[in-house]
């Protein structure tokens, strides 16, 4: 086997994207973030980071940094090649917070990462990959969606930022500046639902894979929920990212969120596959 890296997105898709498609939905994060990356370069603040794993001529595993993000890996069912990722990345990003990627591939590069920098590994999430082909719609509920704007910057911030905190007990960059990327990049875009003449749910989208694009987040206030806000905006959403062509969208879930879960299987969604997060703590922290 051999690793090879890339810099650029378009050569790292045209290496990797029949195998990246052989499960499209699974590996739809890095399918996505490649294709945001090849049109809007300046959607990751530092250099990326692309690789393959090859294996008589075939790519057989994936992985893509969006630096200071963690590590996305693609499914792979030859545990030899996370040995060469490791060593690779710990080359390239040897502070690396962490990974994210299918069970169990993920577990399997976060104790081989232990093994040679000796740093501590910790599930943070266990998610689940959700793919909708077809709206169930939801019972009906006040107001409507619309497309956010400039002219929502601040109460996006304040969102952004509140979701981060809630579903990873951290925000790991300027929400402020991530709302304005997200707002410029071609392909991505933030949705609100307004009911009494103010927003009561947000939801966006990007990272468009050859067939399909994924729904998150997903966020509403606390004293806005159990309302069935969110249900009317992603179901909203979701049909019209299919009625614009795209035969899937796709979502992430925290599998402990009981309520998200059920809400998005009311309208459509089926699950495709577990994914878990893991952080990487130095011996010294």
């Amino acid at each position: 086997m051999q690793l090879r890296r890339y810099v650029d997105p378009g050569d790292f898709l045209a290496a990797a994207e029949a195998f990246l498609l052989t499960r499209e939905a699974t590996n739809n994060v890095l399918l996505g973030l490649a294709a945001t990356l090849r049109i809007s370069p300046g959607f990751s603040l530092q250099p990326p980071y692309f690789s393959v794993v090859e294996a008589e001529g075939a790519v057989v595993a994936a992985g893509l940094i969006t630096p200071p993000n963690r590590l996305h890996l693609a499914y792979t069912e030859v545990p030899g090649a996370l040995d060469l990722l490791v060593a690779d990345v710990r080359n390239y990003y040897p502070l690396l917070p962490g990974v994210t990627g299918p069970v169990p591939v993920a577990r399997g590069f976060a104790e081989r990462w232990q093994r040679l920098t000796g740093a501590r590994y910790a599930r943070t999430m266990a998610e689940r990959n959700y793919q909708l082909t077809q709206v169930r719609a939801p019972t009906p509920v006040p107001g409507a969606m619309r497309r956010a704007g400039p002219d929502d910057l601040d109460l996006l911030a304040d969102w952004y930022l509140a979701f981060e905190v809630e579903a990873f007990g951290e925000s790991t960059a300027d929400s402020r500046a991530r709302v304005e990327r997200v707002l410029a990049t071609p392909g991505r875009a933030i949705y609100l639902w307004e009911a009494d003449s103010r927003a009561v749910s947000l939801a966006g989208y990007g990272n468009p894979t050859p067939h399909g694009i994924r729904i998150g987040p997903v966020y509403t206030p606390s004293e806005r929920r159990g309302r069935g806000f969110a249900s009317a905006l992603v179901a909203q959403l979701s049909q019209r990212l299919l009625d614009e062509g795209r035969q899937y969208v796709f979502l992430f879930t925290d599998q402990k969120n009981a309520t998200a879960n059920h809400i998005y299987q009311a309208i459509g969604y089926r699950p495709v596959n577990d994914a878990d997060e893991f952080k990487f703590t130095s011996r010294a922290d």
